[in-house]
């Protein structure tokens, strides 16, 4: 009797340790400041390759950014999934060298060259914007910015934690998704959604983010020669 009450105090144990440590402990570990830490310390190597997706009813995009030798150079492509609407659609290629941005639609066959003091920031095209604007909504509305701890996931084979933002609105509520890599603290999936309330959400957005470090060579970022573009119309600020 002794045994089986030994038993069972063990096993009762076991099973407060793993909900313990599966379930309440990370929603103290990651809380807001924690989850804000991680984000603010990623570092985008000064050699990288981004691929980011993303989808809506209306379009699908693709980006492709290089950053190397302090240049940044940008393939952006968008496809309209409304056939009844293509201001969506976009093809183009955007530069930045420091000390110009030069932008480049192939739809439109237009050249804008602006001269400015561009400081390469990659992550200033990353979801990472959203998740700190969410928080400062909620300093200014409390209904707004509600951050949660979800859970852990997997992520193109890679560890990390999903966190939520919610915005309760009367008759209305958004919900944004974050996945985040335990191991370089970078976004690797944002998740949008929208409904009347939080038992009809439905998926409104979703972009995914590929990271490939020390990836790029100067073959990747293709120089600006005007005479590659003798039908394009020029403009330079």
């Amino acid at each position: 009797m002794k045994k089986i009450k030994l038993f069972l105090i063990l096993f009762i144990l076991a099973i407060v340790i793993v909900i313990s440590n599966s379930i309440i402990l990370p929603k103290y570990i990651y809380s807001l400041d924690k989850v804000s830490s991680m984000l603010n310390s990623a570092t985008i190597p000064e050699n990288i390759y981004i691929h980011i997706y993303s989808y809506t009813v209306d379009y699908t995009s693709y980006s492709d950014i290089y950053v190397k030798d302090n240049i940044e150079y940008h393939y952006d492509k968008v496809i309209s999934n409304n056939f009844n609407i293509d201001d969506y659609n976009i093809d183009a290629i955007s530069i930045y060298n420091g000390t110009k941005t030069i932008s480049i639609s192939n739809i439109d066959k237009t050249i804008f060259v602006f001269n400015n003091t561009y400081s390469v920031s990659v992550l200033e095209t990353l979801s990472k914007n959203s998740f700190f604007t969410a928080i400062e909504q909620h300093g200014l509305y409390e209904h707004c910015g509600i951050y949660k701890y979800c859970r852990k996931e997997t992520v193109n084979g890679k560890k990390c934690i999903k966190v939520s933002m919610t915005d309760n609105y009367d008759n209305k509520i958004n919900v944004d998704y974050y996945y985040i890599d335990l191991e370089t603290n970078l976004i690797l999936k944002q998740e949008a959604y929208s409904g009347n309330n939080i038992d009809e959400l439905e998926l409104g957005r979703i972009d995914t983010y590929e990271y490939y470090f020390n990836s790029v060579t100067d073959d990747d970022i293709l120089e600006f020669d005007i005479n590659d573009y003798p039908d394009y119309e020029y403009t330079e600020w």
